[in-house]
């Protein structure tokens, strides 16, 4: 289950602190943070997710607990994916 929080193994590993990170472990974010990050997605017309990559960032962040600065060097394809895994966490519809 979501509860315990997800690993995601990057396809592009980055570096923090002179260490090489290779995976992150996003916890599983809370009501509160939801207070004060917001929704990481907004919903059109068509009841149709759309990701808000700023939003997903700063949870990719808190989640994974490294700083905005780091999660910026990761590589796009790996920084979908982990936006996608934070959206997993908001429950059905988003899978």
């Amino acid at each position: 289950g979501w509860r315990f929080g997800m690993k995601y193994e990057l396809k592009h590993p980055i570096e923090h602190a002179g260490e090489k990170i290779s995976e992150l472990d996003l916890k599983e974010p809370t009501t509160k943070m939801c207070k004060q990050l917001g929704m990481p997605y907004t919903v059109d017309l068509d009841g149709m997710p759309h990701l808000n990559t700023a939003v997903c960032a700063a949870y990719i962040s808190k989640l994974a607990g490294l700083p905005p600065s780091v999660i910026e060097t990761l590589a796009l394809k790996d920084f979908n994916v982990l936006c996608w895994m934070v959206m997993g966490f908001f429950g059905e519809g988003a899978e």
